[in-house]
């Protein structure tokens, strides 16, 4: 093709995160953080220290023979040398895809980089084409989101703050505690009836 654009996510690895805190005078509290932080940083050798790597996952425009399907896309990604992260599949029906899901889960910890979930996307793009997007996204692909990481900690006070329209707002304060790499030791308060069913 004479132009096209190729799709990515800039990811931080675990290895990078320890050698980039291994000598940064303020270290990075976690993966994602450093990755976002990179790319948003104006100073191209701070965001170069980093250390990011890439996986290329879709051609947006393409002037190129068309594709027939997803799995043709990805391979052609390879076989020009744009690293695919080597985890996706073809399904065959919701029981393949569910299990699919599950196999990712599975490997989630065992990845040296982090994921909040997986996409299931459709593999045939004439159909894509025919179901098109919605303003904010495609309805032919979807990001299902693994349960939330949870952890125990104790509530240590509850901060009352009036916001600039006068809305009153309880924060949690709280023991600290690692979720995910971040220490967590506030927390907003939305739900008031909630909060006075717990007691």
């Amino acid at each position: 093709p004479t132009a096209a654009e190729i799709r990515g996510e800039a990811i931080m690895t675990r290895e990078a995160f320890e050698r980039y805190n291994a000598t940064a005078d303020k270290p990075l509290k976690n993966l994602r953080n450093g990755a976002a932080g990179a790319l948003r940083n104006l100073d191209l050798g701070e965001t170069r220290r980093r250390g990011l790597s890439a996986y290329f996952y879709d051609i947006g425009y393409w002037e190129g023979k068309p594709f027939a399907t997803y799995a043709d896309e990805l391979a052609y990604l390879q076989e020009q040398g744009f690293p695919v992260h080597p985890f996706y599949r073809v399904c065959h029906g919701p029981r393949e895809v569910l299990d699919a899901v599950a196999e990712i889960e599975a490997m989630r910890d065992k990845l040296n980089f982090d994921i909040d979930g997986a996409v299931i996307a459709i593999n045939d793009l004439s159909l894509r084409e025919i179901l098109g997007f919605t303003i904010k996204a495609p309805r032919w692909s979807i990001a299902y989101k693994f349960e939330a990481l949870e952890k125990t900690t104790r509530l240590l006070a509850v901060q009352w703050n009036v916001g600039r329209t006068g809305k009153v707002t309880p924060t949690a304060l709280l023991e600290p505690v690692d979720l995910a790499g971040v220490t967590v030791s506030r927390a907003t308060l939305n739900n008031m009836d909630d909060i006075r069913r717990k007691g």
